[in-house]
């Protein structure tokens, strides 16, 4: 579960967790805290509770927590599958507050599922990001474009479900 960065810019948090297959030492424990949370699964699948509703995380999603939020991972009797990074990051962390907000505050759905080569090009951004500790700015900026590129497709969606929305609304009279 380490290949974990902890930076902090202007005493900002920000850190990376990867959740790999052998869960050993994973807290299963039910949290809440202030930062932000962005969950990535590129692989597999395991059971998270957010303000005591259950998702189950698989593979090319994107699951968002906000500050406060109860959440907890659930032990599963199957197998472990699941493959990814868990992000943990303060506003103040990223260039731009725009960033969360679009992500976060005017998204209402905890759940992103992508395309696997939208979810191909995240994993080069996190590489990126994971060889790039010497700059917390840097690392700021690297994440910001993970999260502005999360954002384009998410609006993407939603513009696209609301139009058609309209439209049988139109139709239906």
């Amino acid at each position: 579960m380490e290949d974990k960065v902890n930076t902090s810019r202007n005493n900002n948090s920000f850190s990376i967790k990867k959740i790999e297959k052998n869960i050993n030492g994973f807290s299963f424990d039910i949290r809440q805290h202030s930062l932000y949370e962005l969950v990535c699964i590129s692989k597999g699948n395991i059971k998270l509770t957010i303000d005591f509703q259950t998702y189950d995380l698989k593979e090319n999603t994107v699951y968002l927590i906000k500050p406060g939020q109860v959440h907890q991972w659930i032990k599963d009797k199957q197998p472990n599958t699941c493959i990814g990074y868990i992000f943990h990051f303060s506003k103040d962390f990223l260039p731009s507050y725009d960033m969360v907000n679009k992500l976060y505050e005017k998204n209402s759905f905890p759940i992103i599922e992508l395309s696997s080569s939208v979810f191909n090009n995240i994993n080069q951004l996190i590489s990126m990001l994971l060889n790039e500790k010497q700059s917390n700015t840097l690392c700021a900026y690297l994440f910001g474009s993970i999260l502005e590129y999360i954002s384009f497709f998410t609006y993407n969606i939603v513009s696209y479900i609301n139009r058609i929305n309209n439209e049988s609304k139109t139709i239906g009279g």
